[in-house]
């Protein structure tokens, strides 16, 4: 439990929150490259 808790503080840095946006940019892009396949 105290694992998430170090993420959802690190999130709340505005690093985590652009690596959490550029995180999820690039499993949206990818899921959608490999569909496409």
């Amino acid at each position: 439990m105290g694992a998430i808790l170090d993420v959802v503080e690190y999130l709340k840095t505005p690093f985590g929150a652009i690596a959490a946006i550029g995180g999820l940019a690039a499993l949206f892009f990818f899921g959608r490259w490999v569909l496409q396949d």
